[in-house]
Protein backbone atom coordinates (compact mmCIF):
# COMPACT_ATOMS: atom_id res chain seq x y z
CA UNK A 1 0.00 0.00 0.00
CA UNK A 2 1.67 3.33 -1.29
CA UNK A 3 1.09 6.45 -2.84
CA UNK A 4 -0.29 6.31 -6.54
CA UNK A 5 2.29 4.89 -9.19
CA UNK A 6 2.50 2.79 -12.12
CA UNK A 7 1.55 -0.14 -9.51
CA UNK A 8 -1.86 2.34 -9.09
CA UNK A 9 -2.40 2.08 -12.81
CA UNK A 10 -2.36 -1.42 -12.87
CA UNK A 11 -4.51 -1.86 -9.72
CA UNK A 12 -6.88 0.26 -11.42
CA UNK A 13 -7.83 -2.02 -14.35
CA UNK A 14 -7.25 -4.82 -12.33
CA UNK A 15 -10.75 -3.85 -10.11
CA UNK A 16 -12.38 -2.19 -13.39
CA UNK A 17 -12.57 -5.37 -14.45
CA UNK A 18 -13.61 -7.18 -11.06
CA UNK A 19 -16.30 -5.01 -10.72
CA UNK A 20 -17.98 -5.10 -14.13
CA UNK A 21 -17.94 -8.95 -13.62
CA UNK A 22 -20.02 -8.46 -10.31
CA UNK A 23 -23.76 -10.01 -10.73
CA UNK A 24 -25.30 -6.90 -11.84
CA UNK A 25 -25.62 -4.98 -15.37
CA UNK A 26 -22.21 -3.16 -15.81
CA UNK A 27 -22.04 0.04 -14.37
CA UNK A 28 -25.62 -0.09 -12.62
CA UNK A 29 -24.09 1.13 -9.13
CA UNK A 30 -22.85 4.38 -11.06
CA UNK A 31 -20.64 6.23 -9.10
CA UNK A 32 -20.45 3.52 -6.40
CA UNK A 33 -18.71 1.91 -8.45
CA UNK A 34 -16.05 4.54 -9.48
CA UNK A 35 -15.29 4.55 -6.02
CA UNK A 36 -14.56 0.95 -5.55
CA UNK A 37 -12.48 0.64 -8.25
CA UNK A 38 -10.44 3.62 -6.58
CA UNK A 39 -10.18 1.95 -3.05
CA UNK A 40 -8.95 -1.16 -4.34
CA UNK A 41 -5.92 0.82 -6.31
CA UNK A 42 -5.51 2.85 -2.97
CA UNK A 43 -5.43 -0.18 -1.07
CA UNK A 44 -3.66 -2.76 -4.08
CA UNK A 45 -6.44 -5.29 -3.20
CA UNK A 46 -9.63 -6.88 -4.52
CA UNK A 47 -10.72 -6.55 -1.40
CA UNK A 48 -10.88 -3.35 0.23
CA UNK A 49 -11.94 -2.79 3.69
CA UNK A 50 -11.82 0.62 5.95
CA UNK A 51 -10.86 0.07 9.61
CA UNK A 52 -11.50 3.99 10.89
CA UNK A 53 -12.72 6.82 9.76
CA UNK A 54 -11.48 10.50 10.73
CA UNK A 55 -13.37 14.10 10.81
CA UNK A 56 -10.36 16.68 10.83
CA UNK A 57 -11.70 20.02 11.09
CA UNK A 58 -9.25 22.95 11.15
CA UNK A 59 -10.32 25.93 12.33
CA UNK A 60 -8.95 29.93 11.69
CA UNK A 61 -10.03 33.49 11.38
CA UNK A 62 -9.62 36.27 8.48
CA UNK A 63 -8.48 39.27 8.90
CA UNK A 64 -11.08 40.27 5.93
CA UNK A 65 -13.57 40.15 8.61
CA UNK A 66 -11.23 42.18 11.00
CA UNK A 67 -13.22 45.56 12.14
CA UNK A 68 -11.83 48.14 9.05
CA UNK A 69 -11.52 45.87 6.41
CA UNK A 70 -14.86 44.08 4.97
CA UNK A 71 -16.67 42.77 7.78
CA UNK A 72 -19.52 42.43 6.08
CA UNK A 73 -18.95 39.77 3.82
CA UNK A 74 -20.88 37.53 6.33
CA UNK A 75 -23.57 37.37 7.73
CA UNK A 76 -22.12 36.72 11.19
CA UNK A 77 -20.13 38.15 13.46
CA UNK A 78 -16.26 37.25 13.06
CA UNK A 79 -16.30 35.94 17.31
CA UNK A 80 -18.52 33.40 16.04
CA UNK A 81 -15.84 31.31 15.16
CA UNK A 82 -14.51 30.87 18.93
CA UNK A 83 -18.20 29.91 19.91
CA UNK A 84 -18.77 26.99 17.26
CA UNK A 85 -14.82 25.87 17.91
CA UNK A 86 -16.37 25.42 21.97
CA UNK A 87 -19.50 23.69 20.34
CA UNK A 88 -17.63 21.36 18.34
CA UNK A 89 -15.28 20.56 21.20
CA UNK A 90 -18.20 19.86 23.19
CA UNK A 91 -19.96 17.37 21.20
CA UNK A 92 -22.64 19.64 20.41
CA UNK A 93 -22.27 20.48 16.73
CA UNK A 94 -23.69 19.33 13.94
CA UNK A 95 -20.91 17.53 12.71
CA UNK A 96 -19.67 15.86 16.27
CA UNK A 97 -23.89 14.77 15.92
CA UNK A 98 -23.13 13.24 12.39
CA UNK A 99 -19.86 11.86 13.45
CA UNK A 100 -21.47 10.13 16.43
CA UNK A 101 -24.11 8.94 14.09
CA UNK A 102 -22.00 7.03 11.70
CA UNK A 103 -19.25 5.88 13.68
CA UNK A 104 -16.37 8.51 12.46
CA UNK A 105 -14.06 10.25 15.18
CA UNK A 106 -13.44 13.53 15.64
CA UNK A 107 -10.54 16.03 15.65
CA UNK A 108 -10.53 19.47 16.04
CA UNK A 109 -7.30 21.26 15.64
CA UNK A 110 -6.89 25.19 15.77
CA UNK A 111 -5.21 27.16 13.32
CA UNK A 112 -5.67 30.48 13.63
CA UNK A 113 -8.82 31.28 15.73
CA UNK A 114 -8.56 34.95 16.85
CA UNK A 115 -9.27 34.24 20.52
CA UNK A 116 -7.82 32.07 23.44
CA UNK A 117 -9.47 28.98 23.01
CA UNK A 118 -6.88 27.10 24.94
CA UNK A 119 -9.23 26.35 28.09
CA UNK A 120 -11.81 24.79 25.88
CA UNK A 121 -12.61 21.56 27.22
CA UNK A 122 -13.50 18.65 24.50
CA UNK A 123 -16.09 16.29 25.42
CA UNK A 124 -15.23 12.66 25.49
CA UNK A 125 -13.70 10.76 22.61
CA UNK A 126 -13.85 14.55 20.56
CA UNK A 127 -9.82 15.06 20.03
CA UNK A 128 -8.65 18.52 20.23
CA UNK A 129 -5.00 20.43 19.19
CA UNK A 130 -4.04 23.18 19.93
CA UNK A 131 -1.94 24.49 16.68
CA UNK A 132 -2.68 28.58 16.24
CA UNK A 133 -0.04 29.78 14.10
CA UNK A 134 -1.43 33.42 14.29
CA UNK A 135 -4.30 34.68 15.75
CA UNK A 136 -6.10 35.17 11.94
CA UNK A 137 -4.93 36.17 8.71
CA UNK A 138 -4.00 39.37 7.55
CA UNK A 139 -6.07 41.34 5.54
CA UNK A 140 -6.05 39.95 1.35
CA UNK A 141 -6.75 43.34 0.81
CA UNK A 142 -3.60 45.26 1.78
CA UNK A 143 -1.36 42.44 0.50
CA UNK A 144 -0.92 38.60 0.99
CA UNK A 145 -2.88 36.93 3.79
CA UNK A 146 -0.31 34.67 4.84
CA UNK A 147 4.00 35.29 4.98
CA UNK A 148 5.61 32.49 3.94
CA UNK A 149 6.47 30.79 7.02
CA UNK A 150 2.90 31.21 8.13
CA UNK A 151 1.60 29.06 5.03
CA UNK A 152 4.64 26.40 5.55
CA UNK A 153 3.15 25.86 8.97
CA UNK A 154 -0.19 25.40 8.16
CA UNK A 155 0.65 23.05 5.23
CA UNK A 156 2.61 21.01 8.45
CA UNK A 157 -0.68 21.62 11.22
CA UNK A 158 -2.59 19.58 8.08
CA UNK A 159 0.30 17.08 7.50
CA UNK A 160 0.56 15.88 11.22
CA UNK A 161 -3.08 15.35 11.37
CA UNK A 162 -2.74 12.97 8.49
CA UNK A 163 0.07 11.23 10.43
CA UNK A 164 -2.17 10.65 13.92
CA UNK A 165 -4.78 9.64 11.75
CA UNK A 166 -2.22 6.99 9.84
CA UNK A 167 -0.84 6.29 13.55
CA UNK A 168 -4.14 4.15 14.41
CA UNK A 169 -4.00 1.74 11.37
CA UNK A 170 -1.95 -0.83 10.46
CA UNK A 171 -1.53 1.35 6.61
CA UNK A 172 -2.44 4.76 5.67
CA UNK A 173 -4.93 3.52 2.93
CA UNK A 174 -6.84 1.91 5.73
CA UNK A 175 -8.06 5.22 7.29
CA UNK A 176 -10.62 7.49 5.54
CA UNK A 177 -9.79 11.24 6.29
CA UNK A 178 -12.76 13.28 6.02
CA UNK A 179 -11.76 17.08 5.43
CA UNK A 180 -13.69 19.95 7.28
CA UNK A 181 -13.08 23.58 8.54
CA UNK A 182 -15.19 26.61 10.38
CA UNK A 183 -14.35 30.10 10.37
CA UNK A 184 -16.03 33.12 9.66
CA UNK A 185 -15.02 34.73 6.38
CA UNK A 186 -13.70 31.46 4.81
CA UNK A 187 -15.67 31.47 1.87
CA UNK A 188 -15.08 34.94 0.77
CA UNK A 189 -10.88 33.28 1.28
CA UNK A 190 -12.22 29.69 -0.49
CA UNK A 191 -13.68 32.01 -3.76
CA UNK A 192 -10.45 34.43 -3.95
CA UNK A 193 -8.02 31.13 -4.13
CA UNK A 194 -10.64 29.70 -6.58
CA UNK A 195 -10.75 32.41 -8.87
CA UNK A 196 -6.59 32.90 -8.67
CA UNK A 197 -6.03 29.37 -9.58
CA UNK A 198 -8.62 29.04 -12.82
CA UNK A 199 -9.21 32.98 -13.38
CA UNK A 200 -12.96 32.96 -13.18
CA UNK A 201 -14.43 36.15 -12.43
CA UNK A 202 -15.08 37.19 -8.85
CA UNK A 203 -19.11 37.03 -9.65
CA UNK A 204 -18.98 33.19 -10.33
CA UNK A 205 -17.16 32.48 -7.59
CA UNK A 206 -19.13 34.27 -5.02
CA UNK A 207 -22.39 33.32 -3.23
CA UNK A 208 -24.61 30.71 -3.02
CA UNK A 209 -25.80 28.58 -6.07
CA UNK A 210 -29.25 28.56 -4.86
CA UNK A 211 -29.64 32.20 -3.91
CA UNK A 212 -33.26 33.63 -3.31
CA UNK A 213 -35.04 34.58 -7.01
CA UNK A 214 -35.10 38.16 -8.24
CA UNK A 215 -31.28 38.91 -6.95
CA UNK A 216 -29.60 41.31 -9.19
CA UNK A 217 -26.39 40.60 -11.13
CA UNK A 218 -23.40 40.58 -8.98
CA UNK A 219 -20.95 42.49 -11.52
CA UNK A 220 -18.36 44.11 -9.38
CA UNK A 221 -14.38 45.21 -9.87
CA UNK A 222 -11.43 45.97 -7.91
CA UNK A 223 -12.35 50.25 -8.83
CA UNK A 224 -15.46 49.70 -7.16
CA UNK A 225 -15.11 48.03 -3.89
CA UNK A 226 -14.38 51.55 -2.18
CA UNK A 227 -17.89 52.93 -3.16
CA UNK A 228 -19.66 49.01 -2.12
CA UNK A 229 -17.78 49.78 1.39
CA UNK A 230 -18.56 53.20 1.46
CA UNK A 231 -22.38 52.71 0.48
CA UNK A 232 -23.19 49.13 2.30
CA UNK A 233 -25.72 49.82 4.90
CA UNK A 234 -23.82 47.24 8.26
CA UNK A 235 -26.91 45.42 9.77
CA UNK A 236 -26.61 43.81 13.32
CA UNK A 237 -26.45 40.35 13.48
CA UNK A 238 -29.63 39.52 14.88
CA UNK A 239 -31.47 41.55 11.39
CA UNK A 240 -29.51 39.06 9.59
CA UNK A 241 -28.70 36.07 10.95
CA UNK A 242 -32.92 34.65 11.15
CA UNK A 243 -32.33 34.82 6.87
CA UNK A 244 -30.33 31.51 7.31
CA UNK A 245 -26.86 31.81 6.35
CA UNK A 246 -26.82 33.82 3.26
CA UNK A 247 -26.41 37.49 2.60
CA UNK A 248 -28.57 40.49 1.71
CA UNK A 249 -27.89 41.79 -1.35
CA UNK A 250 -25.31 44.47 -0.41
CA UNK A 251 -23.57 41.60 1.61
CA UNK A 252 -23.10 39.77 -1.37
CA UNK A 253 -22.16 43.06 -3.38
CA UNK A 254 -19.80 43.20 -0.95
CA UNK A 255 -18.14 39.97 -0.95
CA UNK A 256 -17.89 40.18 -4.83
CA UNK A 257 -16.09 43.48 -4.70
CA UNK A 258 -13.98 42.31 -1.88
CA UNK A 259 -12.58 39.11 -4.11
CA UNK A 260 -11.98 41.33 -6.75
CA UNK A 261 -10.03 44.09 -4.67
CA UNK A 262 -7.90 41.36 -2.85
CA UNK A 263 -6.96 39.73 -6.30
CA UNK A 264 -5.60 43.10 -7.57
CA UNK A 265 -4.01 43.74 -4.60
CA UNK A 266 -2.11 40.69 -4.98
CA UNK A 267 -1.81 40.77 -8.53
CA UNK A 268 2.14 40.10 -8.86
CA UNK A 269 2.17 37.36 -6.59
CA UNK A 270 -1.09 35.85 -8.93
CA UNK A 271 0.27 36.02 -12.12
CA UNK A 272 1.68 32.74 -12.55
CA UNK A 273 -1.69 31.06 -11.01
CA UNK A 274 0.59 29.04 -8.57
CA UNK A 275 -1.86 27.09 -6.03
CA UNK A 276 0.37 27.74 -2.75
CA UNK A 277 1.17 31.51 -4.03
CA UNK A 278 -2.70 31.30 -4.24
CA UNK A 279 -2.79 30.22 -0.80
CA UNK A 280 -0.49 32.44 0.66
CA UNK A 281 -1.78 35.61 -1.28
CA UNK A 282 -6.02 35.50 -0.49
CA UNK A 283 -6.71 32.05 1.53
CA UNK A 284 -6.44 31.23 4.96
CA UNK A 285 -4.92 29.11 7.84
CA UNK A 286 -7.62 26.58 7.93
CA UNK A 287 -7.71 26.36 3.99
CA UNK A 288 -4.14 25.84 3.49
CA UNK A 289 -4.16 22.95 6.59
CA UNK A 290 -6.55 21.94 4.39
CA UNK A 291 -4.45 21.57 1.86
CA UNK A 292 -1.47 20.42 3.78
CA UNK A 293 -3.91 17.53 4.98
CA UNK A 294 -4.26 16.30 0.84
CA UNK A 295 -1.15 16.27 -0.13
CA UNK A 296 0.40 14.35 2.89
CA UNK A 297 -2.79 11.91 2.51
CA UNK A 298 -1.63 11.76 -1.28
CA UNK A 299 2.04 10.80 -0.16
CA UNK A 300 0.69 7.97 1.95
CA UNK A 301 -2.81 6.86 -0.62
CA UNK A 302 -5.02 7.69 2.33
CA UNK A 303 -8.48 8.31 0.94
CA UNK A 304 -9.91 11.59 1.47
CA UNK A 305 -13.30 12.38 1.54
CA UNK A 306 -13.57 16.26 0.61
CA UNK A 307 -16.66 18.34 2.08
CA UNK A 308 -18.19 21.48 0.65
CA UNK A 309 -17.17 24.35 -1.05
CA UNK A 310 -14.10 25.35 1.20
CA UNK A 311 -12.92 22.25 1.44
CA UNK A 312 -13.32 21.92 -1.92
CA UNK A 313 -11.03 24.41 -3.22
CA UNK A 314 -8.40 23.54 -0.55
CA UNK A 315 -8.54 20.04 -2.60
CA UNK A 316 -8.14 22.06 -5.84
CA UNK A 317 -5.38 23.63 -4.71
CA UNK A 318 -3.74 20.50 -3.20
CA UNK A 319 -4.54 18.52 -6.69
CA UNK A 320 -2.68 20.98 -8.98
CA UNK A 321 0.46 21.10 -6.22
CA UNK A 322 0.22 17.51 -6.53
CA UNK A 323 -1.63 14.92 -8.75
CA UNK A 324 -1.17 12.07 -5.76
CA UNK A 325 -3.13 14.50 -3.80
CA UNK A 326 -6.27 14.46 -6.76
CA UNK A 327 -5.64 10.45 -6.48
CA UNK A 328 -7.13 9.84 -3.05
CA UNK A 329 -9.81 12.53 -3.13
CA UNK A 330 -13.28 11.62 -2.86
CA UNK A 331 -15.71 14.14 -3.14
CA UNK A 332 -18.56 13.86 -0.85
CA UNK A 333 -21.04 16.42 -2.11
CA UNK A 334 -22.47 19.13 -4.53
CA UNK A 335 -22.68 22.45 -2.54
CA UNK A 336 -24.91 24.90 -2.62
CA UNK A 337 -22.31 27.29 -3.19
CA UNK A 338 -22.34 29.08 -6.33
CA UNK A 339 -18.20 28.22 -7.25
CA UNK A 340 -18.48 24.43 -5.94
CA UNK A 341 -18.46 23.10 -9.26
CA UNK A 342 -15.58 25.50 -10.40
CA UNK A 343 -14.02 24.15 -7.60
CA UNK A 344 -14.76 20.33 -8.40
CA UNK A 345 -13.69 21.02 -12.36
CA UNK A 346 -10.31 22.73 -10.91
CA UNK A 347 -9.41 19.33 -8.87
CA UNK A 348 -9.47 17.41 -12.12
CA UNK A 349 -11.59 14.55 -13.42
CA UNK A 350 -12.01 12.08 -10.25
CA UNK A 351 -13.49 15.36 -8.87
CA UNK A 352 -17.52 13.61 -9.07
CA UNK A 353 -19.79 14.67 -6.25
CA UNK A 354 -21.63 11.54 -4.98
CA UNK A 355 -24.59 14.10 -3.33
CA UNK A 356 -26.77 16.52 -3.89
CA UNK A 357 -28.37 17.59 -0.86
CA UNK A 358 -28.14 21.41 -0.83
CA UNK A 359 -25.61 21.26 1.86
CA UNK A 360 -23.39 24.65 2.48
CA UNK A 361 -22.97 23.99 6.25
CA UNK A 362 -19.71 23.12 6.14
CA UNK A 363 -17.41 21.61 9.17
CA UNK A 364 -17.12 18.27 6.98
CA UNK A 365 -20.55 17.20 7.19
CA UNK A 366 -20.78 16.30 3.70
CA UNK A 367 -17.94 14.59 3.86
CA UNK A 368 -19.20 12.32 6.82
CA UNK A 369 -22.58 11.63 5.12
CA UNK A 370 -20.30 10.28 2.88
CA UNK A 371 -18.08 8.01 4.70
CA UNK A 372 -21.24 4.85 4.86
CA UNK A 373 -20.94 5.03 0.77
CA UNK A 374 -17.01 4.65 0.53
CA UNK A 375 -17.84 1.84 2.83
CA UNK A 376 -20.71 0.20 0.78
CA UNK A 377 -18.24 0.77 -2.08
CA UNK A 378 -15.67 -1.52 -0.14
CA UNK A 379 -18.73 -4.40 0.48
CA UNK A 380 -19.50 -4.35 -3.43
CA UNK A 381 -15.51 -5.35 -4.02
CA UNK A 382 -15.26 -7.29 -1.11
CA UNK A 383 -18.32 -9.57 -0.37
CA UNK A 384 -20.81 -8.95 -3.76
CA UNK A 385 -20.88 -12.72 -5.95
CA UNK A 386 -19.44 -12.52 -9.47
CA UNK A 387 -21.91 -13.37 -12.21
CA UNK A 388 -20.07 -16.97 -12.81
CA UNK A 389 -19.92 -17.71 -8.76
CA UNK A 390 -24.03 -16.74 -8.86
CA UNK A 391 -24.23 -19.17 -12.25
CA UNK A 392 -22.02 -21.61 -10.42
CA UNK A 393 -24.15 -21.42 -7.15
CA UNK A 394 -27.22 -22.14 -9.51
CA UNK A 395 -25.47 -25.09 -11.85
CA UNK A 396 -24.74 -27.04 -7.88
CA UNK A 397 -28.56 -26.24 -6.80
CA UNK A 398 -29.68 -28.04 -10.05
CA UNK A 399 -30.43 -25.39 -12.49
CA UNK A 400 -26.74 -25.53 -14.34
CA UNK A 401 -24.14 -27.95 -13.94
CA UNK A 402 -20.67 -26.16 -13.02
CA UNK A 403 -17.71 -27.21 -15.10
CA UNK A 404 -15.93 -30.16 -13.48
CA UNK A 405 -11.96 -27.97 -13.38
CA UNK A 406 -14.38 -24.92 -11.77
CA UNK A 407 -13.29 -22.29 -15.04
CA UNK A 408 -16.00 -20.92 -17.50
CA UNK A 409 -19.59 -21.04 -17.41
CA UNK A 410 -21.84 -24.02 -16.76
CA UNK A 411 -24.24 -25.36 -19.76
CA UNK A 412 -26.79 -23.05 -18.00
CA UNK A 413 -25.03 -19.95 -18.24
CA UNK A 414 -23.78 -21.47 -22.17
CA UNK A 415 -26.96 -21.56 -23.20
CA UNK A 416 -27.57 -18.31 -21.23
CA UNK A 417 -24.74 -16.57 -23.30
CA UNK A 418 -25.06 -17.68 -26.62
CA UNK A 419 -21.67 -20.09 -26.25
CA UNK A 420 -22.94 -23.16 -26.19
CA UNK A 421 -21.62 -26.15 -28.39
CA UNK A 422 -24.17 -27.51 -31.04
CA UNK A 423 -24.57 -31.13 -31.94
CA UNK A 424 -24.16 -30.29 -35.71
CA UNK A 425 -21.20 -28.70 -34.64
CA UNK A 426 -22.51 -25.41 -36.23
CA UNK A 427 -22.92 -21.76 -34.46
CA UNK A 428 -24.57 -21.64 -31.24
CA UNK A 429 -27.93 -19.66 -31.50
CA UNK A 430 -28.45 -15.85 -30.18
CA UNK A 431 -28.37 -15.21 -26.68
CA UNK A 432 -31.04 -15.30 -24.76
CA UNK A 433 -31.68 -12.22 -22.77
CA UNK A 434 -34.47 -13.40 -21.18
CA UNK A 435 -32.31 -15.38 -18.06
CA UNK A 436 -31.07 -12.53 -17.36
CA UNK A 437 -33.59 -10.21 -15.62
CA UNK A 438 -33.43 -13.70 -13.08
CA UNK A 439 -29.97 -12.96 -12.06
CA UNK A 440 -30.20 -9.29 -11.15
CA UNK A 441 -33.41 -9.86 -8.79
CA UNK A 442 -31.57 -12.55 -6.77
Amino acid sequence: MSPPDGDFQHWLVRAQEAVDGKAKPKGSLGLLEEWAVRLCALQRTLRPRLDVARLVVFAADHGVTAEGQAPGVSAYPRALTASVFGAVAAGHSACAALCAANGVSLELIDVGVDADVAGVAAAPGIGLVHAKIRRGTSSMLAGPALAPAELEAALEAGAAAVARAAAGVASPPLCVLCVGELGIGNTTAAAAVLAALTGAPPEEVCGRGTAAPGRGQRTCTAASVRAVLATVTWLPPEDVCGRGTGLDDAGLRLKCATVAAALAANAAVLEGRDPLAALAAVGGLEVAAMAGAYLAAGRLGMPCLVDGFISGVAAAAAARANPNAAAVQFWSHASAERGAAAAAAAAGGSARPVLTMGLRLGEGTGAVLAVPLLRSAAAVMRDMASLQEVLAAAGAGGGAAAPPDGGGAGPAAQACNGTAAQPDGGDPPPPDDSCRPVLWSL
